[in-house]
């Protein structure tokens, strides 16, 4: 009886350990009240966005930088703030190299990653209700310019255990090999 007791006991907590595991795997702030990829962002990027798609703005296109120098301009952001990172953490990582860095541009919230022939301009803002909120600007489009919020793709990093698991920005130094 002890032994069919025991295999009881051991069944039971395997199949709670099974059913536990996509629960605690659900991210946090995807749940109420937060519901953070449903919510509407309130910040200085989103202002933008809306601004944009309402046509109150535009943002000049450059041959060479693209949306850049206008984006900066737009958000009061200095170049002079530029920081290079030369290791290949960015969606855009095949752009990235010891030789051809990536710029980091900021103010108090708002960051901005550039990538020299890059696709888009990533972006990343505090928001004073979801914390860290992403965007990337399509760089492109010759036409006008588009921004979108991002949610999975950058929370793959921005929303992971390096951020306990909630979104948010990420600073760290690494050892860079020869190709970044």
């Amino acid at each position: 009886a002890i032994n069919a007791m025991n295999r009881i006991v051991h069944v039971a907590l395997i199949l709670a350990a099974l059913f536990a595991q996509p629960a605690r795997a659900a991210d946090e702030y995807e749940q109420p009240p937060i519901e953070y990829s449903k919510s509407t962002p309130a910040n200085r990027l989103a202002q933008l966005q809306a601004a944009l798609d309402n046509g109150e703005i535009d943002l000049p296109r450059e041959s060479r930088q693209g949306y850049l120098r206008a984006l900066l301009e737009e958000r009061e952001i200095p170049p002079e703030s530029q920081m290079l990172v030369f290791s290949k953490t960015s969606m855009q990582r095949d752009r990235i190299s010891p030789r051809i860095p990536r710029a980091l541009y900021f103010d108090d919230d708002v960051y901005v990653g550039y990538c020299h022939s890059g696709d888009d301009i990533e972006m990343a803002v505090a928001d004073p209700q979801l914390g860290a909120v992403f965007y990337t600007l399509d760089q492109t489009n010759h036409d006008s310019p588009k921004m979108v919020r991002e949610t999975h793709r950058c929370l793959q990093c921005h929303g992971a255990t390096q951020t306990d698991d909630t979104p948010g920005f990420v600073v760290r130094s690494l050892f860079v090999g020869a190709t970044g």
